[in-house]
């Protein structure tokens, strides 16, 4: 990580919108795997765009029947 890379982690920490990964267990239902300092970071999680990850937090829907998303 160089300084410019730390620098931009910390400002989006400060100014980022955080996002949740859940996703679909069988028994307990949907289980924390990822929290991302933006929607851009989750959505290359799972390679996918970040207005797809905005998208789908915002509707509740259930990304692939498997991933749900989340501010909280």
């Amino acid at each position: 990580l160089t300084l410019l890379d730390e620098t931009k982690v910390k400002m989006n920490s400060v100014k980022g919108n955080p996002i949740y990964i859940y996703e679909k267990c069988t028994s307990e239902g949907f289980k924390l795997i990822g929290n991302f300092i933006s929607a851009r970071r989750a959505g290359k999680f799972l390679d996918i765009s970040g207005s797809t990850v905005i998208k789908y937090m915002n509707s509740g829907e259930i990304f692939k029947d498997r991933y749900k998303f989340s501010s909280k």
